[in-house]
């Protein structure tokens, strides 16, 4: 019975405290819209600074994450939902099929999809092919997020999670989007594949996009 009160203490008060955490971090390169019917990606460790950037913007767009059922991914699941983010489960190893067929439906509702590329487990900053597979069967475009910290913490995780301190600023490094369908070939995905590890790890910025989207 105690443990039960406590698992309902820190549901209730968590979302409480990082929502005030998030509200004190201050982002540089903000975009007053994100585009819909697209893919965003991100390294894994980069999760919370973008959830905080994104939560911003979660009550008047749709967004949807693609989260695994794991242990740490119902937790995930659990801050997600508290900021209106929608949820599909699953990964790219974990109920592929439906989950690709879940994540084409809310592309087709307008809807804005996020996936870590390196998820759920690693190996970490390495783009596995789910969101790649999921890019070419929507038709949809990829945008890679990529951020700079003012301030932080890290973790002792297999990602080595990135934490931005309360007060610090982010700086948000968004690329253009980048185009796929089902008719890519090989080799371009090759190619799409080398452009988002450029643009995900920072050495490659798209001010056009942020500018067109002022």
């Amino acid at each position: 019975m105690k443990r039960f009160f406590l698992t309902w203490f820190v549901k209730i008060t968590a979302p409480v405290v990082i929502f005030l955490w998030f509200r004190t971090l201050r982002f540089r390169n903000s975009i007053e819209k994100i585009p819909k019917n697209v893919i965003l990606i991100f390294w894994h460790r980069n999760i919370f600074a973008v959830i905080a950037y994104l939560s911003r913007f979660s009550k008047t767009s749709s967004i949807t994450a693609l989260v695994s059922g794991s242990q740490d991914g119902k937790m995930l699941q659990s801050l997600l939902k508290a900021f209106h983010f929608n949820i599909v489960e699953g990964s790219s190893t974990e109920g592929g099929f439906s989950s690709l067929l879940q994540l084409e439906r809310s592309l087709k509702a307008d809807q804005i999809i996020l996936i870590t590329p390196d998820g759920p487990k690693g190996p970490p900053e390495i783009i596995k092919p789910g969101a790649l597979h999921v890019a070419r069967f929507s038709e949809k475009p990829l945008i890679a997020i990529h951020v700079k910290y003012g301030s932080h913490w890290q973790l002792n995780s297999w990602d080595r999670a990135l934490l931005p301190k309360p007060f610090s600023g982010c700086e948000m490094i968004i690329s253009d989007p980048l185009p796929v369908n089902r008719n890519t070939s090989e080799i371009e995905m090759t190619e799409l594949q080398n452009k988002l590890e450029l643009s995900l790890h920072g050495n490659q910025s798209h001010s056009r996009m942020e500018q067109s989207l002022r």
